[in-house]
């Protein structure tokens, strides 16, 4: 999971996008989640779900699809869930 929009290496919502990005690009796709606690206690850059929407919107504009957007804003975290509890 991915959850680093405290300011400590993303400033902005599209510096954490980029990270999201160069990260999809390491590992794949296929590997990175969004994690949803919104626990980022310093100087949050993603503060309440409805950025949800931008962050969807900053993918795109990056060039993820909307099957792989959907892997990593959900998809992939239902699945190690399922994996993990069976």
């Amino acid at each position: 999971m991915i959850w680093r929009p405290s300011g400590v290496v993303s400033e902005t919502l599209d510096d954490f996008i980029d990270e999201i990005v160069r990260l999809i690009e390491l590992v794949g796709v296929e590997h990175v989640a969004i994690g949803t606690d919104l626990d980022a206690n310093f100087r949050p850059v993603l503060t309440e779900y409805r950025q949800f929407d931008d962050l969807d919107a900053g993918l795109s504009m990056r060039g993820l699809g909307p099957a792989d957007i959907d892997r990593v804003l959900g998809v992939n975290a239902v699945e190690l869930i399922a994996a993990v509890c069976g």
